[in-house]
């Protein structure tokens, strides 16, 4: 066994940024995936958590009902944030029970530090979320069928020191 494969077996956590790394490491057959942690992923904490608070308002069947695309767009600064998000998107809609053929799109928006989310539904339903990291805000507008909502909230990532800690201890 190469020395980097017992490396990696036997670590606690291997930290990488997929901002930085090679394309191939989201992909990598990691010996104990579980360990692994993508600092971009790691940054987006504040936006999962806004995001995370507003959908748990809304049953998880609610959000799956009729969904038929998940697509992310993203500045070119913050690839590998948006391709982070679109993964945990994705994940987070199986949890609650969408079916696994939805498309997911990641898309280059035309502001570099822009970033948006936005779930397509058959029907009326509607979702999304978009932001600038610049101006600190972000604008969320849904509509599931009971009631439309729209909100301003703010946008940021965590700082590389907070990132870290998450990436390390969470």
């Amino acid at each position: 066994m190469a020395d980097y494969q017992y490396l990696l077996t036997k670590t606690r956590r291997f930290l990488f940024d997929s901002a930085a790394a090679p394309a191939e490491a989201l992909s990598y057959p990691w010996p104990r995936p579980e360990t692994v942690r993508d600092l971009a992923y790691a940054r987006l904490l504040p936006i999962r958590q806004v995001l995370g608070q507003f959908l748990a308002r809304h049953p998880p069947a609610e959000l799956v009902t009729g969904l038929r695309e998940v697509i992310v767009s993203h500045g070119a600064l913050l690839a590998a944030e948006g391709a982070a998000l679109l993964r945990w998107t994705a994940e987070r809609l199986q949890a609650c029970g969408a079916a696994p053929g939805f498309a997911t799109s990641a898309l280059v928006a035309s502001h570099p530090d822009a970033l948006q989310l936005q779930l397509r539904y058959e029907g009326p339903s509607d979702f999304i979320w978009s932001g600038h990291l610049a101006s600190g805000s972000a604008c969320l507008s849904a509509d599931f069928g009971d009631t439309a909502s729209r909100l301003t909230t703010p946008i940021s990532l965590l700082p590389p020191e907070a990132a870290l800690a998450d990436a390390m201890f969470f």
